[in-house]
């Protein structure tokens, strides 16, 4: 559904920034198995043709993601903040590369290593065909996945960059009663007469 509903976005509002995110959008942010067509498919932000994704507890992401594209900010700008995925053309000076996509590899691209590191999966076109890549992709995803230690990501899809930003971080206690204390909280089930 984000597919189809992204790209009625995009023919209805050919300039409007189209932001993803949701469970189905956090599930498929790097090349995934798609069981309805059992093959690899891109990251959804490439097939749905979005311009940048959040994904997980994104509250925080979606309010900053706002008010900076409404202050001219374009999507590809937006990679340091956590919880965002977005395609650039290269992987931005000043990052370490660390490499999980060399299957002989055996420490996946683990080593800790000083300054901002990204850490390079194996690409879209290398895990669509070798099942060894797609599953050392996915384990390094779901390694890198503790927002307290978490590593930027990056996978190639074509000729550009799929970057993926370090989880969020959790939502303090406040911060979550503040979401729930909201006037649309509890909406759905109350009956209205």
């Amino acid at each position: 559904s984000v597919i189809v509903y992204a790209q009625r976005c995009r023919e209805a509002y050919r300039d409007t920034t189209i932001v993803l995110g949701g469970i189905e959008s956090s599930l498929r942010r790097i090349a995934h198995y798609d069981y309805w067509s059992d093959k690899v498919r891109r990251s959804i932000l490439a097939d749905a043709k979005g311009d940048i994704l959040l994904y997980g507890n994104a509250e925080r992401a979606v309010v900053e993601v706002a008010h900076r594209l409404a202050a001219g900010a374009k999507p590809a700008e937006l990679d340091d903040l956590r919880g965002v995925v977005l395609l650039k053309q290269k992987v931005p000076d000043g990052w370490m590369i660390a490499r999980a996509d060399d299957i002989e590899a055996s420490d996946e691209g683990a080593r800790l290593q000083a300054g901002k590191t990204v850490i390079r999966l194996p690409a879209y076109e290398q895990v669509e065909k070798d099942a060894e890549a797609y599953a050392r992709a996915s384990r390094v995803l779901h390694r890198e996945s503790n927002p307290g230690n978490a590593r930027a990501l990056v996978q190639r899809h074509g000729d550009r960059e799929l970057w993926v930003t370090p989880p969020p971080i959790p939502l303090t206690t406040p911060e979550m009663d503040g979401v729930y204390e909201l006037p649309y909280a509890r909406e759905i089930g109350r009956a209205h007469v």
